[in-house]
């Protein structure tokens, strides 16, 4: 009895006889010829006939082991490393730009510099305490003042050079020189104009500099080693914020070691 061999029993019944695995055996007890739908169906008996020569013939074939190159090449490792290959041989070549080539140049030609500037790039932030700001402030504060008043020295030395310029030139004019000897008053008029602004510049000059601002503190320059010996706190604190390039600075060059002898 003819059957579709798309239907669904024909499909079931030939999935059937895959699991089974019986084709070059007459007679298996499964899903054969002989058995179940296969008994019914001509379409379903030549395919196992079919199926069964095929079996038969993969049987015969001879059987060769694989090469032991074969077995090393298809290991994980090594497919892995032909695959990444092969597609980096795909890739095309990108050259980076200029600017990241001059970057990292200066990077490295930086250290340890570069280093010590990106450590304290990354420091935390501490807000100065309210004790320092005030006596910041009331340092600036007494900064400007001072800086007014030697301003205002400056602004009274100009006006009395001015007035000591005017008194002058009415002195000069009240005076009447005779033809004869004009050149004679000349000549002393020039002497104590010159006289006088020299005398108001001496005083103008010392006004000004006895007025510079006096400052409460003195900004002192010691070495690493010196900062170590008088406040060790102080020194640990500049040591982290500059990255343990102070630290290096105070170490002879040495060692601990020398150190320890030239004591």
């Amino acid at each position: 009895m003819p059957h579709d061999p798309t239907s669904t029993a024909c499909r079931a019944w030939r999935e059937a006889s895959f699991d089974d695995a019986s084709f070059d055996v007459e007679g298996a007890r499964g899903s054969t010829a002989l058995h179940g739908h296969g008994a019914t169906c001509a379409e379903c008996q030549s395919w196992w006939e079919r199926q069964r020569r095929i079996a038969r013939a993969l049987r015969s074939v001879a059987r060769f082991a694989a090469p032991q190159e074969l077995d090393r090449r298809t290991q994980p490792d090594e497919l892995t490393e032909v695959c990444t290959r092969a597609v980096l041989d795909h890739l095309s070549v990108l050259h980076a730009p200029s600017v990241l080539d001059r970057l990292v140049r200066e990077e490295i030609e930086g250290q340890p510099g570069t280093t010590v500037r990106r450590f304290a790039n990354d420091l935390e932030r501490h807000t100065a305490p309210a004790a320092l700001d005030a006596r910041v402030r009331q340092v600036g504060s007494a900064a400007g003042a001072a800086g007014e008043t030697q301003a205002a020295d400056e602004r009274a030395g100009a006006r009395g050079m001015e007035r000591g310029a005017g008194r002058g030139a009415s002195r000069a004019r009240a005076i009447a020189t005779p033809a004869h000897s004009a050149r004679t008053r000349r000549a002393w008029w020039i002497a104590a104009s010159s006289a006088l602004a020299a005398g108001l510049l001496g005083v103008w000059t010392y006004s000004a500099l006895d007025g510079a601002p006096r400052y409460r503190f003195e900004v002192v320059e010691i070495d690493a080693a010196q900062l170590r010996e008088q406040s060790p706190f102080g020194f640990g604190l500049a040591n982290g914020l500059t990255g343990g390039a102070l630290l290096a600075q105070a170490t002879p060059a040495n060692g601990p070691a020398d150190a320890e002898g030239r004591r």
